[in-house]
């Protein structure tokens, strides 16, 4: 398995530190991250790496405001100079180590590629979407460089965050999607991580909380007050809010007994059985339907 603290030499296709490049087409500064565990990738893939953040469903010529940054938090938390605390929707980080818990595995690689990619790029631009706050009171927006390219696909295809999907707050999931799909066939960044690999719902142990992609067969499914229950093997339910569900299409809940499927999201262990919620269609995938192709 590779690991981010683990394999600590670079061969020659690699970087052994940040790189800090100027573009001679565009005069822009951009961050070509190493790590060590981002085999392969050469200077010219990292540019296109760049580019790709410029695809239809990456872009957009409307911006809602702009500000300057002033502190990186964590992979997927700003401070602008306002003292406005920003959260990257769309994206998800590791999280950096704090009262006295320590950081999860990626969550300083995710950290300072975002603080050395904003050191050169403070003067940001912000793009809202639904819901301009969430609970804690922090500014949620999609952020771009002030050529156009959009931060949060920079970090999902590096492989330094993974997709949040979380209605209504949807605007960019094609994008963001796509983004990380690349990194994960690659197999870069978290995506090398044991964490991050499918495991099957029978396979599933206390201490597998967290973060997972979970496979498994629907025995059956459940409703309540307030949620869909898709019941797996192994005491696993997979819950869709009643509010969340006007985002599932009739048919994908239809005749799902019996099918083999990928979930993911965050499993917890709650009243006496495992539980993922999964908000919105992208984090359940039917590998089978009934013999039909």
């Amino acid at each position: 398995m590779t690991s981010f603290a683990a394999n600590t030499v670079c061969n020659k296709y690699r970087w052994s530190r940040f790189i800090v490049q100027a573009s001679a087409l565009t005069g822009r500064f951009f961050v070509s991250a190493c790590l060590c565990l981002f085999p392969g990738i050469t200077l010219a893939e990292e540019d296109a790496l760049e580019k790709y953040a410029f695809e239809a469903s990456c872009s957009t010529n409307k911006f809602d405001d702009a500000g300057t940054v002033k502190h990186v938090i964590d992979g997927d938390t700003i401070i602008l100079a306002d003292e406005r605390h920003v959260r990257l929707i769309g994206i998800n980080a590791p999280e950096t180590g704090r009262d006295g818990r320590p950081a999860q595995i990626g969550a300083d690689q995710a950290r300072d590629y975002l603080s050395r990619l904003l050191h050169t790029n403070r003067d940001i631009k912000l793009v809202y979407d639904k819901e301009h706050n969430d609970k804690y009171g922090r500014t949620l927006a999609h952020l771009f460089l002030k050529d156009g390219i959009n931060i949060q696909a920079l970090l999902l295809k590096r492989g330094l965050a993974t997709p949040l999907n979380i209605p209504p707050n949807l605007a960019h999931l094609d994008c963001y999607e796509k983004s990380s799909e690349f990194a994960q066939s690659q197999q870069i960044g978290l995506w090398a991580l044991k964490q991050y690999k499918p495991v099957p719902v029978e396979s599933i142990t206390i201490n597998d909380l967290g973060y997972r992609i979970i496979t498994g067969n629907v025995l059956r499914i459940g409703e309540s007050k307030s949620a869909t229950w898709i019941n797996l093997a192994r005491n696993l339910a997979l819950r869709i809010t009643k509010q969340d569900l006007p985002y599932f299409p009739d048919d994908i809940l239809k005749d799902l007994v019996g099918q083999d499927v990928v979930a993911r999201g965050w499993l917890y262990y709650t009243h006496g059985e495992y539980r993922m919620q999964i908000r919105h269609p992208v984090d359940l995938e039917i590998r089978q339907t009934n013999g039909k192709p």
